[in-house]
This record gives structure tokens, C-alpha cells and sequence, in this order.
């Protein structure tokens, strides 16, 4: 976590969560992927569809910076 974002598409509902989402938040990869579904409008188990279309990319942050 923290390395790899993700899309999510199924049908008309698509959603896209960057890999600091789920670093920020201190989420597993089981809720990354809910959070995932919620954000595409989609029920909780939507990345275990066949029909769903799941992308995982790596991300590179150059920088960051702080509230």
C-alpha cells in the first residue's frame, strides 16, 4: 500500500484512487479495494466481478507537501 493506485470500472461507474489515499488512511488492501468500489458508486464486493475491469498502477510522487 502506498505504492500502487488503482481504477475501477463496471459498466457506467468507473472510480480512480491514487496510492496516497490509502497510505494517508492506514488501509489494507481489502479496504483500499471497498474504498475503491464505494468511490465508483459501486457495491463493496464490485472488484470481484468478472465484468469489472480493475487497473493497478505504480505511481511516482516527486513531492509532497505538508499542511
Amino acid at each position: 500500500m502506498g505504492r500502487h493506485g488503482a481504477v475501477l470500472r463496471l459498466g457506467r461507474n468507473s472510480g480512480l484512487l491514487l496510492p496516497q489515499v490509502a497510505e494517508g488512511q492506514g488501509w489494507t488492501s481489502d479496504e483500499f479495494f471497498r474504498a475503491l468500489a464505494r468511490k465508483s458508486s459501486l457495491g463493496p464486493n464490485a472488484v470481484r466481478d468478472p465484468k469489472a475491469r480493475l487497473e493497478i498502477f505504480e505511481a511516482q510522487i516527486f513531492s509532497r507537501t505538508q499542511a
